[in-house]
């Protein structure tokens, strides 16, 4: 407003109410009111200015206030779903996140097909869900795409979301990696790009959805799908500073001068034009120039994921291609990025003219030697004016390393022995870089097999035999494979065993007892006899040397030649005749073992000059033991002759048992007779009962009484015969002449202790050497007990 004849007089009044703006009578400004909500659309107000005179004017100021439409961002990462053509369920295919100030509602735009979109129970947001007993059919129609309306009562957001079917087939269990050059580990991805055509001309009004069909091969069979692309409605830009005002001076002017910046905001960045138009239009000495640099937008960042790239990848692998897009069409970009950790940048590299991220092209990923197995790259491309920038996360994976050893041979050696002996610690160099990796040892020795296991938690070796190297065809090395295993991967190492010969076997002598009969006067330096002993040890272990202990006699009577043989270095006439002496003989080998026999002399009786008298034999009577034995013979057989005389006499001369009652109850038949005490009852006062019993196949072994119902045993029972019978069911029958009852009866027979142990033999004789070592068995006596159980122990 202007007055240039009452400035600072004139009164201004706001002469409509507002219940979102007010006017500011000091600094004239309209402001918003405090504590209100804005409400989108256009608010006028009507202002009135009045001069000291009473003359005045009036005006409408509009304000407009634009609402920010709803954004569903969760179709911007997530706009298409795939199920099978089983589901019949109610089930949530996608929560729809929109961002508003105000409070939404979502919609479908869709009729006719098995999909709702409804509150999702116990949230404030919507989803998009399948009907309960929906019918779907994969060859009747393989994809839906979903219209669908979110507003906040102000402005709509339409969206699209597409579900496709999978038809019932059988698992497939195994993908054609193959197929359409597609190969989806993290090592190579060689994409075919479906690409939006130049100059398009896309209309969502007039379509909103297209279908390609997609067929690829891999040159012996082919495959096809189908891909649904949605157009999304444009969003139109929006002014910045509009509506505005500013002054112009027309002294100060000049051609090309800016006197207004306007700024917009774009939601898709697309390139916009301006045009514009002056009131009054005639001669209108402004225009609008539009220079505008487009900032370019990376598309395919950032990821719903951490791309995973395992440890060891090839180095210079491509892993990732950064897609930009710039409406200044001939501006050249730039990429460059930082890690964090800032290590990252030591692993992975990106090509700074074309935004391939990759593995490093000089530095090798290892898992154990990364500061984190998880990097967040903030990659930056430029176009020499703006830049724009998004984070690529990527995640190291471990993968599993084999165990090497750094040492390939070992040594170990053990004496031979029994089986369970450990060798010493082989003391094994291997190393994993596998941190944590719990490893197995195993082994092999070729065609020597079953005489050593390895330990396979510690690797150390036992023997699993007894190994004598001193036995005829024995091997005293062995070569083996020690194998240690992380549970995926192995390296191996060889280990050669040694078997050391000890001295492991004392000589023996063939006999224990050497007995010889020499003359009192056989010839001296004579060999009368030999005592052989051997050694199974092998080696110098093996030899041994004769001698004889016979500190005993007081003299060097005898004497032993270097191969055992015995010969007579002093007279006998000393001992005089029927006299026996003993000696031992020893033999030492070179490890100290000693083994011993003992050598008895018996000079017989005789009063010739016989010059030997070896090879007759001792008469009964000149061996001193046999007198002994006869005597001690000769009472015993009086005692068995006498004591069946004393036991009849005893016993009267009757051979009925006079013993104690019920000794022998289970061999003889019992005439006593035992009470049940049956309980039973009859009405009928004076009938005469009668008893009678079976004992199923158990026949022959028991009577009843019937008129007492007692039982007796019919025959002899001894239940330490084998298969005898301890237990008798048997079913006990009462009669009144005319009717009957029965009842069941168990007979238990006891295992009693009826039989006397009984030697094999009554008599044992054996012969022994008046000098038979002591605490030596010499013979065995044999007993047995009939009885069965503890009573025949």
């Amino acid at each position: 407003m202007s007055d240039i004849e009452d400035a600072g007089l004139l009164t201004i009044a706001h002469s409509t109410s507002s219940a979102f703006f007010e006017l500011d009578l000091n600094t004239l400004e309209v402001k918003i009111k405090s504590g209100v909500s804005l409400s989108p659309g256009d608010h006028s107000m009507t202002f009135t200015v009045t001069d000291p005179c009473a003359r005045w004017s009036s005006g409408i100021l509009t304000i407009r206030v634009e609402n920010d439409p709803p954004v569903i961002t969760s179709l911007a990462t997530s706009s298409s779903t795939t199920i099978s053509e089983d589901l019949s369920a109610e089930t949530l295919l996608h929560t729809l996140d929109v961002t508003d100030t105000q409070p939404t509602t979502c919609k479908p735009l869709f009729t006719g097909v098995p999909f709702v979109i409804k509150r999702i129970s116990g949230s404030t947001k919507f989803g998009i869900f399948l009907s309960t007993g929906a019918s779907l059919d994969y060859d009747a129609q393989n994809a839906y795409v979903l219209d669908l309306s979110c507003t906040d009562t102000y402005d709509d957001t339409a969206g699209v979301y597409t579900v496709y079917l999978i038809r019932n087939e059988a698992d497939v269990s195994a993908i054609d990696i193959g197929r359409c050059g597609m190969y989806v580990q993290n090592l190579l991805l060689a994409e075919f790009n479906i690409i939006l055509q130049s100059n398009p001309s896309l209309q969502y009004d007039l379509v909103r959805t297209y279908r390609i069909d997609i067929q690829c091969s891999d040159g012996r069979r082919p495959d096809s799908s189908v891909f649904f692309m949605n157009v999304l409605r444009n969003k139109p830009p929006v002014f910045l500073n509009l509506q505005n005002i500013t002054s112009v001076s027309s002294i100060a002017t000049y051609i090309g001068q800016i006197v207004f910046d306007v700024d917009i905001s774009d939601p898709e960045n697309d390139q916009v034009e301006f045009s514009m138009f002056c009131v009054p239009s005639t001669n209108c000495p402004f225009e609008i120039y539009h220079y505008i640099n487009y900032v370019p937008v990376i598309k395919n960042l950032p990821l719903p994921s951490a791309l995973v790239v395992s440890e060891n990848s090839a180095l210079g692998l491509s892993i990732f291609q950064v897609s930009i897009q710039d409406n200044d069409g001939a501006d050249t970009h730039t990429y460059t990025m930082t890690s964090f950790p800032s290590d990252g940048v030591l692993y992975f590299d990106i090509n700074p003219s074309n935004g391939l991220f990759s593995t490093s092209s000089s530095t090798n990923i290892n898992f154990e030697g990364v500061s984190s197995t998880s990097f967040t790259f903030t990659i930056t491309v430029t176009d020499t004016k703006d830049s724009a920038s998004q984070n690529l996360s990527i995640s190291i994976v471990n993968q599993n390393e084999a165990p090497v050893f750094t040492k390939k041979a070992y040594a170990l050696s053990v004496d031979e022995g029994v089986a369970g002996t450990t060798l010493a610690d082989p003391s094994y160099l291997f190393q994993d870089e596998d941190n944590g990796d719990t490893h197995k040892f195993s082994m092999t020795c070729a065609s020597n097999v079953g005489y050593f296991s390895i330990a396979p938690t510690t690797g150390f070796i036992s023997l699993t035999t007894n190994i004598d190297v001193d036995a005829a065809g024995s091997a005293t090395s062995f070569t083996c494979t020690v194998v240690v295993s992380d549970g995926s991967f192995t390296d191996s190492a060889s280990l050669t065993i040694t078997v050391n010969n000890i001295n492991d076997n004392t000589p023996r002598f063939s006999n224990n007892l050497f007995t010889y009969y020499l003359d009192i006067n056989y010839p001296l330096n004579s060999v009368f006899g030999s005592t052989i002993a051997t050694d199974a040890d092998t080696g110098p272990f093996g030899n041994f040397i004769y001698s004889i202990d016979q500190t005993a006699l007081g003299t060097e009577t005898f004497g032993i030649q270097a191969n055992g043989d015995l010969y007579l270095k002093n007279s006998l006439t000393s001992y005089g005749y029927g006299s026996s002496i003993s000696f031992t003989v020893q033999a030492t080998d070179t490890g100290s073992l000693q083994g011993t026999a003992t050598v008895f002399i018996v000079i017989p009786q005789t009063t010739t000059t016989t010059t030997t008298t070896t090879d007759r034999p001792i008469t009964f009577w000149e061996y001193p033991a046999n007198p002994a034995w006869v005597i001690i013979a000769g009472i015993l057989g009086l005692i068995i002759m006498v004591l069946p005389c004393y036991m009849c006499y005893k016993n009267g001369f009757s051979c009925t048992w006079r013993g104690r009652p019920g000794d022998y109850h289970e061999k003889l038949q019992e005439p006593s007779e035992t009470d049940p005490s049956y309980l039973f009852q009859d009405e009928d006062n004076g009938d005469t009962h009668k008893f009678s019993m079976t004992c199923a196949s158990n026949v022959g072994y028991f009577s009843i009484a019937p008129t007492t119902g007692f039982i007796s045993l019919t025959t002899n029972i001894d239940v330490d015969a084998a298969g005898s019978v301890t237990s008798f069911t048997c079913t006990v029958v009462v009669s009144d002449g005319t009717f009957t009852d029965s009842a069941s009866l168990t007979i238990t027979v006891n295992n009693i202790n009826d039989n006397t142990p009984r030697f094999s033999n009554n008599l044992f004789t054996y012969y022994l050497n008046i000098n038979y070592p002591l605490n030596s068995v010499f013979g065995s006596t044999i007993a047995t007990d009939a009885d069965t159980g503890p009573f025949g122990k």
